[in-house]
């Protein structure tokens, strides 16, 4: 879709169309220069003109709005990651998310594709922590026998 605006801005730019219009206004503009010129045969002449103008850039307009929209939706996916990337879970609105406790596992907190990444992408003023439970079942599998007991 992109190149296709690109190529109608071009096409309206460098085209005959705006070359032929030029031509037809200064030979309108020079036939105001003459004493008793066709006011009238003026006026039609130039809202012919403008006509034309007017039907080539609203499709053209048309076309930008299609792209911005279709840009914005794709803006709206990519800055949208719980709709593309967390599954609601019992209807969370992830992003009033601000605190996260996770067991420290690679799938929670990596920071490329971690749960806390991905909810920190759509709260940013998120803080996670390790679970202090998980904490200490960590400590306790390193623990000597004697404290253990």
């Amino acid at each position: 879709m992109k190149e296709q605006v690109l190529e109608d801005h071009r096409a309206v730019f460098q085209a005959q169309e705006s070359i032929r219009w030029l031509k037809d206004e200064k030979v309108l503009l020079e036939m105001t220069e003459e004493v008793d010129y066709d006011v009238e045969s003026y006026a039609t002449q130039l809202e012919q003109i403008l006509d034309q103008k007017i039907d080539i850039l609203t499709e053209r307009r048309d076309k930008v709005k299609s792209f911005r929209s279709a840009l914005q939706e794709e803006d709206y996916k990519l800055t949208q990651p719980e709709r593309r990337c967390l599954r609601p879970l019992h209807e969370i609105e992830w992003a009033k998310c601000v605190g996260l406790s996770t067991d420290g596992a690679r799938a929670m907190v990596g920071r490329l594709t971690g749960v806390v990444k991905r909810v920190k992408d759509v709260a940013p003023l998120l803080t996670a922590v390790h679970c202090s439970i998980h904490r200490e079942a960590l400590a306790t599998k390193t623990m000597p026998a004697n404290l253990t007991s």
